[in-house]
């Protein structure tokens, strides 16, 4: 994609996605867990990856005292962006 110098780019934030209908980032890692879960399709063949990646994120926190609730799990951390 190639942007002129007139053209104007809006990016907008969570609260905008959600008002548009789109699961917010827990939402997000709900479905993906569920499906996961649910073993159907081709979500089955990520069931161990999704395993390990949600456990390094408790993990590393855990390594700087945090646990449990206190964890920051949302789709940023499990994309590793977060």
């Amino acid at each position: 994609m190639v942007f002129r110098r007139d053209e104007i780019v809006v990016l907008l934030g969570a609260g905008a996605s959600v008002e548009a209908g789109i699961p917010d980032s827990h939402q997000m890692v709900s479905q993906v867990e569920d499906r996961v879960k649910s073993g159907e399709g081709p979500w089955q063949s990520y069931r161990d990856l999704y395993f390990l990646l949600r456990s390094s994120v408790y993990y590393g926190d855990g390594l700087d005292g945090t646990f449990g609730d206190d964890v920051s799990y949302n789709i940023e951390r499990l994309a590793g962006r977060g």
